[in-house]
């Protein structure tokens, strides 16, 4: 978070980053207003950009903020503002050091947006979501707010007549925003499983692999291994995170409507299983290959040398069959050998290496 903060103070970076690229993205995004906080013991780092507010909190979490006057146009505002500045400043900052999280997106997964409101009537919010064609899939009430979930739109419509403070209030938005978002990462996070899962077992499980494949084959479990190594760095990483942002508001007011999120460690240790899991599969069978492998290019060369072997018997033996030496002698000499060769390896193979191979299975 340091980094990020001396970043938005001056387009400050480490020194392993080149400073003339930070400055082009320092001065693309253009923060201002940069200021350092706290809040329920949690640190954050705000800056302004334009008409945007950005947060950057100690365990990762990353809020936008915009006044709402037309919806659609200012989603499209955020989203612009997210791609185009901020996203290529947060990449370009994290680039050193340990690889990002990979995820394999499933086909139709959208992005989530939150909208605040304060003191809406029923009516009025029955009319938002009718307005934009969506229809309201779970309602979650509380004494502060009321939470309306509607596909990639939720509704945070706070009471009028709450006592907390705007801290607060602001405070529990962002835990909702963390542990909904959360929970949509363990989503894609258990899709992810099953497509690296699905994409290593039918390569595993093939059955007419060749030689030239193998090499190939391997190393795209060992890519698997890789991503799946990553993944489990970072849902620990994320273990760490619910864990210490739970400990901020488990005594206080705010934090009582947050009790049913307590279950995301569990979903992240079954979660951590299923990867170590397909961890332990991916390394027993990245081994499996290459012994495979191994094995055949022995019994290759095992069939060169036996080659080779045959063709200097046959060729001392077919010298013994001329008295001298001639151009006529060479050309003889020379179809006997690779009549006895082909004879020998023939017999080699079909018989011998073959039944030397069924007692090796």
């Amino acid at each position: 978070m340091s980094e990020f903060r001396d970043f938005l103070l001056n387009g400050q970076v480490i020194d392993l980053l080149e400073k003339r690229t930070a400055l082009e993205l320092f001065h693309k995004l253009n923060p201002q207003a940069v200021e350092s906080g706290e809040r329920n013991g949690i640190k954050f780092v705000q800056a302004r950009s334009e008409e945007m507010v950005l947060r950057y909190f100690e365990d990762g979490l990353l809020v936008i903020e915009k006044q709402v006057s037309d919806l659609k146009k200012d989603f499209a505002k955020i989203i612009k503002f997210y791609k185009e500045d901020l996203s290529p400043a947060l990449a370009y900052l994290f680039s050193k050091g340990a690889k990002g999280l990979e995820i394999i997106r499933a086909p139709g997964s959208k992005k989530l947006f939150f909208v605040s409101s304060l003191g809406a009537t029923g009516e009025e919010v029955s009319s938002f979501f009718s307005d934009r064609n969506k229809k309201v899939d779970i309602v979650s009430g509380y004494k502060e707010l009321t939470i309306n979930y509607a596909d990639d739109l939720v509704l945070l419509n706070i009471n009028k007549n709450i006592e907390d403070s705007a801290e607060d209030v602001k405070s529990l938005i962002e835990n909702i925003v963390l542990f909904n978002e959360t929970g949509r990462h363990l989503h894609k996070l258990l899709q992810t499983h099953r497509i690296i899962w699905d994409k290593a077992d039918a390569i595993i499980s093939k059955s007419n692999t060749q030689l030239k494949d193998l090499p190939k084959d391997s190393e795209t479990l060992t890519d698997f291994s890789s991503m799946v190594v990553n993944i489990k760095a970072r849902i620990e990483q994320m273990k760490l995170n619910l864990s210490f942002r739970e400990s901020t508001f488990d005594n206080k007011n705010v934090g009582r409507l947050l009790l049913k999120f307590k279950n995301r460690n569990q979903d992240l240790d079954y979660l951590l299983s299923l990867f170590e899991m397909t961890s332990v599969h991916l390394n027993n069978n990245i081994y499996r290959l290459s012994t495979i492998y191994q094995e055949q290019q022995q019994r290759s060369l095992n069939r060169l040398q036996m080659l080779f072997l045959t063709s200097v018997v046959s060729g001392f033996l077919s010298l013994g069959f001329f008295d001298s030496f001639y151009i006529f002698v060479l050309l003889k000499f020379g179809g006997i050998t690779i009549l006895i060769t082909l004879f020998i390896y023939y017999f080699w193979n079909s018989f011998i290496f073959k039944k030397v191979k069924r007692k090796a299975k």
